[in-house]
Protein backbone atom coordinates (compact mmCIF):
# COMPACT_ATOMS: atom_id res chain seq x y z
CA UNK A 1 0.00 0.00 0.00
CA UNK A 2 1.34 3.18 -0.80
CA UNK A 3 1.06 6.61 0.97
CA UNK A 4 -1.12 9.21 0.19
CA UNK A 5 0.78 12.00 -1.26
CA UNK A 6 1.17 15.03 1.11
CA UNK A 7 -0.91 18.13 0.13
CA UNK A 8 0.66 21.05 -1.65
CA UNK A 9 1.24 23.67 1.27
CA UNK A 10 1.01 27.61 0.32
CA UNK A 11 1.97 30.38 3.07
CA UNK A 12 1.89 33.95 2.65
CA UNK A 13 5.60 35.90 3.31
CA UNK A 14 3.97 39.57 4.86
CA UNK A 15 7.31 41.85 3.63
CA UNK A 16 5.49 44.71 5.36
CA UNK A 17 6.69 42.73 9.15
CA UNK A 18 10.17 43.29 9.84
CA UNK A 19 11.80 39.30 9.81
CA UNK A 20 14.61 37.91 12.32
CA UNK A 21 17.52 39.45 10.36
CA UNK A 22 16.09 43.51 11.42
CA UNK A 23 15.07 42.39 14.56
CA UNK A 24 11.50 41.83 14.15
CA UNK A 25 9.18 38.08 14.41
CA UNK A 26 8.52 37.55 10.67
CA UNK A 27 11.03 34.55 8.74
CA UNK A 28 13.35 35.76 6.50
CA UNK A 29 12.86 34.93 3.00
CA UNK A 30 15.75 32.77 2.67
CA UNK A 31 15.17 30.86 5.45
CA UNK A 32 11.07 29.64 4.51
CA UNK A 33 12.32 26.06 3.10
CA UNK A 34 14.46 25.52 6.99
CA UNK A 35 11.50 26.95 9.09
CA UNK A 36 8.05 24.68 7.49
CA UNK A 37 7.69 22.42 4.42
CA UNK A 38 6.23 24.96 2.19
CA UNK A 39 5.32 23.96 -1.79
CA UNK A 40 4.58 28.06 -2.72
CA UNK A 41 5.25 30.88 -0.72
CA UNK A 42 3.19 34.04 -1.82
CA UNK A 43 4.42 37.57 -1.48
CA UNK A 44 1.70 39.89 0.33
CA UNK A 45 0.82 42.00 -1.03
CA UNK A 46 1.50 43.95 -3.90
CA UNK A 47 -1.22 46.60 -4.63
CA UNK A 48 -3.28 47.57 -8.10
CA UNK A 49 -2.65 51.47 -8.56
CA UNK A 50 -4.15 54.19 -11.09
CA UNK A 51 -3.90 54.09 -15.04
CA UNK A 52 -2.72 50.31 -15.06
CA UNK A 53 -0.12 50.29 -12.91
CA UNK A 54 0.82 47.96 -9.54
CA UNK A 55 2.26 49.36 -6.47
CA UNK A 56 4.74 47.34 -3.91
CA UNK A 57 4.12 49.19 -0.64
CA UNK A 58 3.05 45.90 1.25
CA UNK A 59 5.04 43.27 -0.52
CA UNK A 60 8.41 45.83 0.57
CA UNK A 61 9.04 47.07 3.85
CA UNK A 62 11.55 49.26 5.32
CA UNK A 63 14.05 46.50 5.75
CA UNK A 64 12.90 44.48 2.53
CA UNK A 65 13.94 45.87 -0.85
CA UNK A 66 14.30 45.27 -4.35
CA UNK A 67 17.89 43.00 -3.29
CA UNK A 68 16.83 41.45 0.06
CA UNK A 69 13.62 40.28 -1.85
CA UNK A 70 14.94 39.40 -5.31
CA UNK A 71 18.01 37.30 -3.38
CA UNK A 72 15.05 35.49 -0.94
CA UNK A 73 13.00 34.18 -3.72
CA UNK A 74 16.65 32.71 -5.63
CA UNK A 75 16.62 31.08 -2.33
CA UNK A 76 13.32 29.85 -2.46
CA UNK A 77 13.91 28.45 -6.20
CA UNK A 78 16.97 26.51 -5.18
CA UNK A 79 14.75 24.81 -2.50
CA UNK A 80 12.25 24.22 -5.16
CA UNK A 81 9.42 26.41 -4.27
CA UNK A 82 7.25 28.23 -6.33
CA UNK A 83 6.48 32.14 -5.48
CA UNK A 84 3.68 34.05 -6.76
CA UNK A 85 2.72 37.53 -6.16
CA UNK A 86 -0.40 38.14 -4.60
CA UNK A 87 -2.30 40.92 -6.10
CA UNK A 88 -4.81 42.61 -4.14
CA UNK A 89 -7.15 46.41 -4.83
CA UNK A 90 -5.98 49.86 -3.00
CA UNK A 91 -7.87 51.85 -0.57
CA UNK A 92 -6.54 55.21 -0.92
CA UNK A 93 -6.56 55.63 -3.60
CA UNK A 94 -9.05 53.49 -4.09
CA UNK A 95 -8.32 50.85 -6.75
CA UNK A 96 -10.15 47.44 -7.74
CA UNK A 97 -9.94 45.24 -10.46
CA UNK A 98 -12.82 46.99 -12.10
CA UNK A 99 -10.89 49.86 -12.54
CA UNK A 100 -8.19 48.48 -14.69
CA UNK A 101 -8.75 50.26 -18.18
CA UNK A 102 -6.32 48.18 -20.24
CA UNK A 103 -5.67 45.13 -19.20
CA UNK A 104 -2.94 44.07 -21.22
CA UNK A 105 -0.83 47.39 -20.36
CA UNK A 106 -1.54 46.33 -16.40
CA UNK A 107 -0.36 42.66 -17.55
CA UNK A 108 2.89 44.79 -19.08
CA UNK A 109 3.19 46.96 -15.87
CA UNK A 110 3.24 43.80 -13.69
CA UNK A 111 5.61 41.78 -15.79
CA UNK A 112 8.14 44.83 -15.57
CA UNK A 113 7.45 45.05 -11.67
CA UNK A 114 7.61 41.64 -10.44
CA UNK A 115 8.58 39.26 -13.07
Amino acid sequence: MTAAPRPVVEAYWQGYVDSARFGGGGVDLDQVSSVMPVDVVKIAFYNLFPANGVTTCFGFGKSHGWGYTAAGIEALHQAGIRVLASLIGTPDPPVGWNDIADPAAFAGNVKALLV
